[in-house]
């Protein structure tokens, strides 16, 4: 409490004394103990009522000791079984956490991995990936403000995401590697990568890249094979040695039948080998007999043009072509959808040309879009413009149902910028995504799509949409959720069938290490989303037709059923809307492939080298108890003494209001009883 709060409090008090002596002492008739008894009556309301408007604080400090963070990392998918870690890894978590001298330094946190980092409440080494880099990162994003050291256990062969030696975090915590498992390296020959397209076209060939390495220290003259059912398609005899160990192997392989062709890469010649899991590595090609093109017209240069042909084209059954608005009316036909990036006035016989064939089309409009001959050009939608800009957001309309939304938090993605205006769309439409300015609905739409006739048309009223694919990748690392609701967008508007009221979406085949699922939507009479419905599974497993039944689970405005847990295999599917008399069919083919299966050693000097860059040291599992020793001497982790100060008031608000309310209250009844009222 400061001097001048304290000189407040005096002078509130002289002042509430002098006015109740003013009122019950000066020229007072009453006797003298009534007069004592309503002067401190008065006296207590008008100091109260002073404190209230002074409102005096007190600061109190809190001194507490915080210890550093010791963060335990285990690694938690099969190649720690696979090798023999996953006791080793147990053991060694469990005496981490009963050490006394650490838990008295340090405050320790156990965390698993595998695909994705959780805490470590039961390990069962049966993951199938591995994400190093994924378990790294999340600390650093839970610890950021805290000093700290990681320990790794972990073979360090990782399966998935950035590599983990050279990955760049937000903090700088060391990372001591606790190398665990066979160290000695062992001759061995591996496929590390095979590089094929998902999709090829009827008749074309499609390229096969296989990187083929070599572990040891002589000469080997290996065989490399590509198998189809029981044939070979494609084999060569390839060299490799301690100097040139690896080898990329490119070729092309033609499409000769409609459907999922599976083929399998292996590779022999060492009769020694301990690992034969990494010597063959299965991949499957979709064969299909069309196409669809997408034609992107624009008069302009922007990122966003670049960023709509790279995003479309991660579907291979897709085309973008880039076109000015000439080129495009005498190619039109040759496209299943328009996209008109930016019109103007140049567009004006193209527009007119596709509302008249029905063709589908999607507007994207922002700064350069010239408004006052759009709005004329068609009957669709109009904005009240200006010539002011705005940046805004896209808040997602849990109701839309044309399609299958993926989850990309809108509402954090960088903002788009437009002219200031408020758009109306003069048709029936459902609005996918609402313009949001500041966090408030401006009430416009930012992105919706509506039918006219046999077409589909959409609008998407803002420009820099490439911000939002970039912050995809920096989120989740890759550009696949971005990529899947632009694809998802994309096929709705290009595709002029007649709607279905229960769709489907699911992939031909899948690898049994990956994420496996199928996706469906149902509708009701007015092709509403209905999320009461009840979707069932009915799969069979052609190999042995065994029947599996399960229910599919709400997610959003879709149902989806995980499939992750089956075997490899050829399975058959039928969806029931129950009691609805609806059902879809389909297939799908899980190709078996366990990467974790690829290793035989720990990889030690990869281990090594991210210690180093992390500013810590890689220890053997043997050598735990030095590594201890060092943590425990270390004088960078040292227990913290913080303080914290709370202002908080001298007397609570409701205190002082409580003692108002009962001085107010006895002065009048002491009045009323005396008859001075």
């Amino acid at each position: 409490m400061t001097g001048n709060t304290v000189l407040y409090l005096i002078l509130a008090g002289v002042a509430a004394a002098a006015l109740a002596f003013f009122m019950y002492g000066y020229r007072s008739r009453q006797r003298l103990p009534l007069r004592w008894l309503l002067g401190g009556l008065r006296f207590l309301v008008i100091f109260t009522l002073l404190i209230l408007l002074i409102n005096p604080t007190i600061s109190n400090t809190i001194y507490k000791l915080v210890k550093p963070q010791l963060v335990v990392l285990t690694d938690n998918s099969a190649s720690m079984k696979e090798l023999g870690l996953d006791s080793i890894s147990l053991a060694m978590g469990a005496e981490i956490s009963e050490n006394e001298a650490l838990n008295e330094r340090f405050d320790i946190r156990q965390y698993q991995f595998g695909g994705q980092l959780r805490p470590a409440d039961s390990l069962s080494f049966d993951e199938p990936l591995t994400n190093i880099t994924a378990a790294l990162k999340g600390i650093s994003g839970l610890y950021k403000e805290e000093t700290g050291v990681a320990l790794l256990l972990s073979d360090g062969n990782q399966t998935l995401g950035e590599d983990y030696e050279f990955a760049r975090t937000t903090d700088r915590m060391p990372v001591y590697p606790l190398i665990m498992g066979d160290t000695i390296p062992f001759e061995d020959l591996s496929i590390a990568q095979v590089n094929a397209n998902r999709y090829a076209f009827l008749g074309n060939e499609f390229p096969v890249e296989v990187v083929v390495n070599y572990q040891g220290r002589g000469e080997v003259e290996a065989r490399f094979e590509i198998l189809s059912g029981t044939g070979t398609v494609y084999n060569e005899l390839i060299d490799l040695n301690q100097e040139q160990n690896s080898r990329t192997v490119s070729l092309n392989l033609p499409a000769e039948q409609i459907g999922v062709q599976r083929y399998t890469v292996r590779v022999s010649g060492l009769s020694s080998e301990r690992n034969r899991d990494n010597n063959q590595r299965p991949f499957a090609v979709e064969v299909v007999d069309e196409t669809s093109e997408v034609m992107l017209v624009s008069n302009m240069s922007h990122p966003d043009l670049g960023m709509l042909k790279r995003s479309i084209e991660t579907n291979e059954q897709r085309k973008v072509t880039l076109v000015t608005p000439q080129e495009a009316i005498n190619r039109m036909d040759q496209a299943q959808l328009l996209i008109f990036y930016q019109p103007d006035r140049s567009f004006e016989q193209l527009i007119r040309t596709t509302v008249e064939q029905e063709r589908s089309a999607l507007f994207i409009t922002g700064l350069a879009t010239q408004w006052n001959w759009l709005n004329r050009s068609q009957d669709f939608f109009e904005k009240d413009y200006s010539r002011q800009s705005e940046y805004s957001q896209g808040r997602l309309d849990s109701s839309y149902d044309n399609f299958a939304v993926p989850d990309l938090d809108f509402d954090r993605l960088p903002p788009l910028q437009t002219t200031f205006g408020t758009l109306t769309v003069l048709v029936s439409n459902k609005v996918l995504l609402r313009q949001s300015i500041d966090g408030i609905l401006s009430g416009s739409p930012m992105l919706t799509t509506w039918s006219s006739g046999r077409a589909r048309y959409g609008i998407w009223d803002g420009e820099g949409i490439w911000k939002w694919r970039s912050r995809n990748y920096l989120v989740d690392g890759d550009f696949v959720s971005y990529d899947s609701f632009l694809g998802q967008m994309v096929q709705y508007l290009s595709d002029n069938s007649q709607r279905s009221r229960l769709t489907l979406d699911s992939e031909t085949f899948y690898y049994n290490n990956g994420p496996i699922s199928i996706r469906a939507q149902y509708f009701d009479q007015n092709y509403v989303f209905d999320p009461n419905v009840r979707l069932n599974c009915r799969l069979v497993d052609l190999g042995s037709n065994q029947v599996i039944n399960r229910p599919m689970l709400l997610k959003n405005n879709y149902f989806e059923l995980d499939l992750s847990d089956l075997a490899a295999g050829e399975y058959s599917f039928e969806i029931n809307a129950e009691d609805q008399g609806l059902s879809r069919s389909g297939s799908l083919t899980i190709l078996d492939f366990n990467l974790e299966k690829q290793y035989l050693t720990t990889a030690v000097t990869k281990l090594r080298r991210m210690a180093t860059n992390r500013e810590a040291e890689a220890y053997l599992w043997s050598d735990r108890d030095v590594l201890f020793a060092q943590l425990l001497a270390d004088q960078r982790y040292q227990l913290i003494q913080k303080s914290e100060q709370k202002i908080v008031p001298l007397i609570d608000w409701k205190y002082l209001l409580a003692l108002l309310v009962l001085s107010l209250a006895a002065e009048w009844f002491i009045r009323k009883y005396n008859g001075l009222i």
